[in-house]
This record gives structure tokens, C-alpha cells and sequence, in this order.
């Protein structure tokens, strides 16, 4: 049941510097909403709603709303994905344009990567 619950909730959310930075109880709050789905009702007290999410998280509201994370629309509160968000790629060795990689870790929003043995082969 647990890696069911991690698996709702979007990479992009649990690597994001700007999310990573909020007050822990936002976190929480927006991590239980991607857990929901992705929304939850709110009705009319958004507030309450993240409160009853995580304690204290009602607070942030407007910094959630500021940093387009949230957005309320028909008495349903909504978690927003990044529009356009790449990954860097980042090699300790010279790329070349189109060459295979292989993924070797992550570091914030970039991929840490080294050339793929498929590729030196081929």
C-alpha cells in the first residue's frame, strides 16, 4: 500500500527546488492532494481544506497560490504541474548531439549521465 501512494505522487514534485523549499507543512499538504489525484474539494475554505490535509498548512495558502503550484477553481483545489519543465542532462565527460546516455543519478532537476556502452559499440 505504501509504494502505491508514492507512486501517485509526480517526480517532478518530490525533486522540485521551489516545492523542497516550502514550509513542511505545505509540502505535505500538496503531497497528500497528488496522492488524492491531484485534487481535492475545497469548497468554499481552501484554507480549511489544506488544514485538514496537514496542521498549519492552511497558512500558506497564498505562497502555494503566488508560486502557481495550486490553483482553486469551482470549489476544487488543484495541484499544477510545471508547464515545460525539461531535465538537464549533466556528464563529467564531453556529449555529443544524439548520443545514447545511460542515467547514473539525479541532482536536483538534472539527470547525471555518462555515455551509453550502446553507443561506443555502434
Amino acid at each position: 500500500m505504501t509504494t502505491e501512494l508514492f507512486a501517485r505522487i509526480p517526480l517532478w514534485l518530490s525533486l522540485d527546488g521551489g516545492v523542497r523549499a516550502l514550509p513542511a507543512p505545505a509540502r505535505v499538504a500538496l503531497y497528500d492532494v497528488a496522492a488524492a489525484g491531484g485534487t481535492i474539494r475545497c469548497g468554499a475554505a481552501p484554507h480549511s481544506a489544506l488544514e485538514a490535509l496537514c496542521a498549519g498548512a492552511g497558512e500558506h495558502l497564498d505562497l502555494l497560490l503566488d508560486r502557481g503550484l495550486v490553483e482553486i477553481d469551482g470549489g476544487r483545489l488543484s495541484l499544477v504541474s510545471p508547464d515545460g519543465a525539461l531535465w538537464e542532462a549533466r556528464s563529467a565527460v564531453p556529449l555529443n548531439d544524439g548520443q545514447l546516455v545511460e542515467i547514473t543519478g539525479i541532482d536536483g532537476l538534472a539527470l547525471l549521465v555518462k555515455p551509453s556502452v550502446r553507443s561506443e559499440k555502434a
